[in-house]
């Protein structure tokens, strides 16, 4: 090697050495990106947390909870303020001390349920099942109407009467599979009072039983 050549290579290494060792931003970035929850209400009959503020800014508002079996995991109807300080209807996955997922809905939510897994599910007027986690939401239109609901950590079950016709729609919210099936029926029942028997769903162990308007009873098997 020339006299060049190795002098070229000295300062090159000396310039090398010189310069300060990078930093390892990767665990700073994680920690700025996660954000610091606290809640600053809670029920005062249930305990359950209603309000959380996420970096100091309020990200839910609940009307309404339904706590998991345990109670480690809480699934709230209410709002959230957006920046155009418009209170919108959401739906929102917790724990007890902070925020996991929350979504966008429309109408009321008739009811709902969650997991000791994390997984929640709420019904609206609509007809539509909301699914959330911590990963991810999704949404399923069951029925645009519909006149009776039964809704546990089973199943998710919705009837509609046209008249002539019960139809009733199933979810299996542990496999998302649905059942769909239609009851006819000719005569209505007029109650003492002079008004019709309404038909009903309810969720009795693993089975689903419909009263018919015309008073017979059809059960369906969930198991």
């Amino acid at each position: 090697m020339g006299f060049f050549s190795k002098l070229a290579k000295a300062t090159l290494k000396a310039a090398v050495s010189s310069q300060p060792p990078k930093k390892n931003n990767a665990g700073s970035k994680s920690e700025s990106a996660a954000p610091a929850w606290k809640v600053c209400r809670y029920d005062s009959k249930t305990g359950f947390p209603k309000i959380f503020l996420s970096n100091n800014r309020e990200w839910f508002d609940a009307d309404r909870t339904w706590t998991s079996p345990s109670g480690k995991f809480f699934v709230h109807d209410g709002y959230f303020i957006g920046g155009d300080d418009s209170a919108d209807s959401y739906i929102a996955l917790t724990t007890r001390s902070e925020g996991l997922k929350r979504k966008a809905v429309k109408g009321t939510v008739e009811a709902a349920c969650v997991s000791d897994e994390g997984v929640a599910y709420a019904l609206t007027d609509s007809g539509a099942l909301h699914r959330l986690t911590k990963d991810g939401t999704s949404s399923k239109q069951l029925m645009d109407e519909y006149c009776g609901f039964a809704i546990n950590g089973k199943v998710c079950a919705l009837i509609d009467d046209d008249g002539y016709n019960i139809k009733l729609i199933v979810v299996n919210l542990n496999t998302n599979a649905t059942m769909k099936k239609q009851f006819s029926y000719e005569d209505d029942i007029e109650l003492e009072n002079g008004s019709l028997l309404e038909p009903t769903v309810v969720i009795d162990s693993d089975n689903i039983i419909i009263t018919i308007p015309d008073g017979t009873k059809q059960v369906v098997n969930i198991a």
